[in-house]
């Protein structure tokens, strides 16, 4: 085989070269690429062709302008400085030297930076379509989610549901070339944690990294107002009432610089509560108690201690953590007193049911070793729309069988209506709460 390259002055010659050399030999159609029309992720353009020349012989002929083929021996980072001095070619570095920059703005550390870098130069690519005909690039293994930040972050970010090819597909749908995808967004709709597993593009996961790092902070900005608001509250003044100026003096005093900062700050337990409550408040010998009143805990940063698994109607401690913000303890808890002697920042919680959130509990069913026992369980659970979330089974002496579980529940009157019926199943040993 024998290869050629033909550099023209503009792109249109690219393609007036093309057809003089297919009207000359005959092409090999598997083997034609136009780079030009869809150019690769790093933006080499080029029109590549094999003909079939005199004797059978083999003729490989890439044909490009000469703004390509500095692009192609010099890099894209090179044009852009070359351009940049007479009239900057954005077209032909902003998908590429643009992903560059938004992957060093968001990446925490420069090895990530560098990993990014890496899978975008080193993979294969998918070319996918939007409903209006736009290309996107990926790279091989790309999902929905992908496709959706590579739109746009404001789209990736708000993604509720797609399409593809005009048919239903779940996020984490690996994406092949020619296929036409449609995203839905919502403005309710925020990143998850799993999402990054749904991801192969470093420019989506370093977005989603940082949506996730804001969620939390908004989350515990949340914790933090409620635990001043409700310490206000006790006094009988409502935050509301904080005059501006004693708000500014409040945060200069603690070295905030917004109400925002301060809220953090009081849900990560860097401040305590009683703290800035004596800062709020003119009266003197007032301060803060170790009490709260919780009505829902969506939307803010409080975890519940897998130790315990506490459920609204049990009687709880809330402990104020660096990294967790609020971890919720049953009183009865046997880690709960060495907690307490490690940490200053607990509160006594009176926990509100908010009959829409569901929490996690495990329960112990002790049954005779029999067939169809665990279908007779879950068609009980079925009946009080109780989810499981885990299952393991375990062998007993006598003939008998522990099932364990993990369920969700909305509070300990619905628990303790789910033992009851259980243990009236005559298979049923014994059903308690572990």
């Amino acid at each position: 085989m024998h290869a050629f390259r033909v550099i023209v002055d503009e792109t249109k010659e690219c393609y007036q070269a093309l057809g003089i050399l297919h009207s000359l030999y005959k092409p090999l159609p598997q083997k034609f690429k136009d780079y030009i029309a869809v150019p690769k992720s790093n933006s080499y353009q080029s029109l590549h062709t094999v003909l079939l020349g005199p004797r059978n012989m083999f003729i490989e002929v890439q044909i490009r302008s000469k703004e390509m083929h500095f692009i192609s021996e010099y890099g894209i980072a090179a044009h852009w400085h070359y351009k940049s001095t007479v009239e900057p070619s954005e077209k032909l570095a902003q998908n590429w030297l643009g992903s560059l920059l938004d992957l060093q703005k968001n990446t925490d550390s420069s090895s990530d930076f560098l990993e990014g870098t890496k899978a975008d130069l080193f993979s294969n690519e998918v070319l996918v379509f939007t409903p209006t005909g736009e290309i996107i690039q990926l790279p091989l293994r790309a999902t929905v989610l992908d496709f959706a930040y590579a739109v746009h972050t404001n789209v990736g970010k708000r993604t509720q549901k797609a399409t593809i090819n005009g048919n239903s597909a779940p996020l984490s749908t690996e994406l092949k070339t020619g296929q036409t995808v449609e995203v839905i967004t919502s403005r309710f709709v925020k990143p998850k944690p799993s999402w990054l597993s749904m991801v192969a593009t470093p420019r989506a996961k370093a977005a989603i990294k940082v949506q996730l790092k804001e969620n939390s902070k908004t989350d515990l900005a949340k914790l933090g107002k409620h635990l001043i608001a409700d310490a206000l509250e006790f006094q009988k003044i409502k935050i509301a009432s904080i005059s501006k100026q004693r708000w500014a003096d409040c945060l200069a005093e603690l070295h905030c610089s917004t109400s925002r900062d301060l809220y953090i700050k009081v849900g990560l337990s860097e401040i305590f509560v009683a703290v800035v409550v004596n800062h709020l408040i003119q009266h003197a010998g007032k301060a803060a108690v170790n009490a709260l009143t919780i009505h829902k805990t969506k939307g803010m940063a409080i975890n519940f201690a897998h130790c315990c698994y506490p459920i609204p109607g049990d009687h709880v401690t809330g402990i104020l953590t660096t990294t967790k913000g609020m971890v919720m303890h049953r009183n009865n808890c046997s880690n709960l007193a060495h907690i307490k002697n490690k940490s200053a920042q607990w509160l006594e919680i009176d926990w509100k049911s908010d009959e829409s959130e569901l929490f996690q509990v495990p329960i112990r069913v002790v049954v005779e070793n029999q067939s169809g026992v665990l279908a007779t369980i879950a068609n009980v659970l079925a009946q009080l729309e109780v989810n499981i979330e885990h299952l393991e089974q375990k062998t007993m002496p006598h003939s008998k069988k522990a099932v364990n579980l993990i369920v969700d529940v909305n509070n300990i009157v619905q628990l303790n209506n789910l033992l009851r019926r259980l243990k009236q199943l005559p298979t049923v040993v014994s059903a308690r709460r572990n």
